[in-house]
């Protein structure tokens, strides 16, 4: 007899992963298909999402070969890449390439209108900056540009465009609608006086629905090809960093948790809606109950970035006080500062510094722009003051690099006993939720943890090094 499974999809800024749980939560598989990102000279930064679909069915293909004899997969979960634009026609076909949240082409289109438009008004009631990359920038792009392409389009973000593909269903969940700067963040809706501010067409927009709302059934056409049973239920999902959140167990007040892959942020749980002294920061929503979320643009594609340039680099002795220091701005900057356009740097380089010392310097730029998102949580009291931060993703690559972190972050960190896809496994809570008829943030379980010290002898130097850090940058940032 098979045994009942989920199969949940994570559409990633550079690539799609694929997951097979049993019901119990555990992992059986992984399967993941890469595709590319455009960057363009401009701030352009798309996708052309029908790779995301040959990558789910690629993936999907390869899971059921595999496991299709033993398991029968009951459900579908979706979760992904936040803050996209994708227009679509009535076939899902998108009509211009998938603009992905790292996309800040309409920074020039949303300039005039920051002048009527008050931060404060629009984060009270968005619970979002009055940023390019947010879609809602984006559609304004779309409609001064391409207005032609908007009657009979539907705007979606990357989770729910591959739900609309899945199911012919047009529904949007309630974190990515809320992350796109149109939703009102108390009453979940989409808000009338945003569309009016900004000369939004709000019929553009799929419903607004729970995360773990069935989206529908599994398309006979789209079962064929993802080698799975029509009729099965697609679950929507939440955007990737909620849906991080759930899965790592964030479901009550003081709790947090740091991601760090591609790009990187720090969130908690509140149930509380925003508030002005949160400012910094970005809020999405559950059904019930918020994500304060702080955002950087480049973690590990930073690393990535500096790999690619230096080769054969490594971590070298850290802390060093002739370390140079970076600011890992070159895709611009979310949380705290907010700016559009690249102002990466390095400072006091000098001629002795050698690859292993930059790759070293970028790493502790990454480390330190999240201390300061940290601090602002601090702050304003959304963490718990005894409760540390919870470490997840692909930069956690070792025990040495997991102590380092926090060394550079000035405090003890929660680090799981196993790597875990929390993006993943936030999708799953949702999946198993939507076909039990269940609240997702009540069977969501935080996975076995231990806690990372670092060195306590380096934190005098490391605190003046992170001084010197925010006072570099508010220099350039400012």
């Amino acid at each position: 007899m098979k045994k009942d499974a989920i199969v949940t999809f994570d559409i990633g800024t550079s690539s799609l992963k694929a997951c097979l749980w049993n019901w119990d939560g555990s992992i059986v598989a992984t399967e993941q298909a890469a595709y590319e990102v455009r960057f363009g000279s401009n701030g352009e930064a798309d996708q052309n999402p029908e790779d995301w679909l040959k990558a789910a069915i690629s993936t999907s293909a390869l899971l059921m070969n595999e496991y299709g004899e033993q398991f029968a997969v009951a459900a579908i979960g979706l979760t992904g890449q936040m803050s996209g634009c994708v227009l679509a026609d009535s076939e899902g076909h998108a009509k211009l390439p998938a603009m992905t949240w790292q996309d800040r082409r309409s920074a020039s289109v949303i300039q005039p209108l920051s002048s009527a438009i008050t931060d404060s008004w629009f984060y009270e009631l968005t619970g979002q900056r009055f940023d390019s990359g947010l879609p809602f920038a984006k559609l304004l792009w779309i409609q001064k540009h391409y207005p032609e392409l908007l009657p009979g389009s539907t705007m979606f973000d990357a989770p729910n465009w591959l739900a609309f593909r899945l199911t012919g269903a047009k529904v949007n969940d309630i974190t990515n609608a809320s992350g796109t700067g149109i939703m009102n963040i108390r009453t979940r809706e989409w808000s009338d006086e945003i569309g009016r501010a900004l000369n939004i067409p709000l019929d553009v927009l799929p419903r607004i629905v729970p995360s773990s709302a069935v989206a529908g059934a599994l398309l006979p056409a789209m079962a064929r090809q993802l080698r799975l049973t029509a009729g099965i239920p697609v679950v929507i999902g939440m955007g990737d960093g909620p849906s991080s959140c759930l899965g790592l167990g964030i479901t009550r007040f003081g709790q947090g948790y740091c991601q760090i892959g591609t790009s990187a942020w720090i969130s908690t749980y509140s149930d509380r809606p925003p508030s002005e002294k949160d400012a910094g920061l970005l809020t999405y929503a559950y059904a019930h109950g918020y994500v304060p979320t702080g955002s950087m643009q480049a973690a590990g594609q930073a690393l990535s970035w500096a790999k690619s340039l230096l080769g054969e680099a490594k971590l070298g002795h850290y802390p060093d006080a002739k370390l140079p220091y970076h600011l890992p701005y070159m895709f611009g900057e979310r949380s705290p500062h907010w700016f559009s356009e690249p102002r990466g740097t390095f400072l006091h380089m000098a001629s002795w510094h050698g690859r292993n010392d930059l790759y070293t310097s970028v790493f502790e730029g990454v480390a330190f722009h999240l201390r300061s998102i940290k601090d602002i949580f601090r702050k304003g009291e959304l963490l718990a003051p005894d409760r540390p931060l919870l470490f997840s993703g692909g930069m956690l690559g070792s025990p040495e690099i997991a102590e380092l972190l926090a060394v550079m972050f000035g405090e003890p960190i929660l680090v799981a006993d196993n790597p875990v896809s929390s993006t993943g496994l936030g999708a799953f809570f949702c999946a198993k939720a939507g076909v039990e008829n269940k609240d997702p943030l009540a069977i969501a379980e935080t996975p076995p943890n231990h806690l990372v010290r670092g060195d306590e002898n380096y934190a005098e130097q490391v605190t003046e090094r992170y001084s010197n850090f925010l006072r570099y940058a508010e220099r350039i940032l400012h």
